[in-house]
């Protein structure tokens, strides 16, 4: 998990280059969702990985993004445990 994590740092250091509007371009091509298929379904194990997600579209003030990110962990929530 922690290799996934530095990724997403790397990754997020690459927005810096990047205009607001292409952001969520750049964003969606990172495909988070297949990502966090390959690792363990387990909430306990991929919520530092979320939440890192979460901060990193914070930052950068992407609320539409974050707060889809958030509804698909709160989807997915019960199914994880």
């Amino acid at each position: 998990m922690r290799l996934h994590a530095l990724q997403e740092v790397e990754r997020a250091a690459q927005l810096l280059d990047c205009s607001p509007s292409e952001r969520s371009a750049k964003v969606a091509q990172w495909r988070w969702g297949e990502r966090l298929q390959l690792t363990t379904p387990s909430f306990r194990l991929r919520e530092p990985v979320l939440a890192l997600r979460a901060c990193i579209l914070r930052i950068f003030e992407m609320g539409a993004e974050e707060s889809k990110l958030w509804l698909q962990v709160g989807m997915c929530h019960g199914v994880w445990y």
